[in-house]
């Protein structure tokens, strides 16, 4: 008898549940709008002061800002504006931040993004990614001029070879 319960219980959760999140508005129903989406937030991999961003909705966007927010703080750290289309199209594509984001420490920080396009469709949408702020060694022009290197002895110039 429990498990009866448990199982109708369960059914009626999934059932409503369903209902709240699966739903669509008659408007967006009709008119076959879907608004702005984000499809992916996160740092440009070679670059980790860049934010990639990419965005599908119905018209060209037209303006796109992201906020920083730190989850230590509580606090909203950076907000940039200034991002240009990478590639693909505006009803489509991929945006990059112009600058450089600088941050006041390293972490991980929220995503939270707010959008429109030239149909009049908005977007405010928190914690679509995160943007990890980290320092990276670059090792590019790196040479190596020894063959061996031993660290047995301590700081005797010597102990290289």
């Amino acid at each position: 008898m429990a498990t009866r319960r448990a199982l109708l219980a369960c059914a009626a959760a999934l059932a409503a549940g369903s209902l709240v999140l699966g739903g669509t508005t008659a408007a967006h129903a009709d008119s076959g709008v879907t608004g702005i989406t984000v499809q992916e937030a996160h740092n440009d991999w070679t670059n980790n002061g860049k934010i990639v961003l990419s965005l599908t909705a119905p018209s060209a966007v037209k303006n796109v800002k992201v906020s920083l927010y730190s989850m230590e703080t509580q606090q909203t750290v950076a907000t940039v504006g200034n991002f240009d289309l990478t590639s693909g199209t505006a009803e489509n594509g991929t945006w990059k931040n112009r600058g450089r984001i600088q941050l006041p420490d390293l972490g991980s920080y929220r995503i939270d993004v707010s959008a429109s396009d030239e149909g009049g469709d908005t977007l405010s949408a928190a914690g679509v990614g995160y943007f990890y702020y980290a320092v990276q060694t670059n090792m590019k022009d790196t040479k190596v001029d020894r063959t061996t290197v031993d660290f047995s002895t301590a700081a005797s110039p010597s102990a290289v070879t």
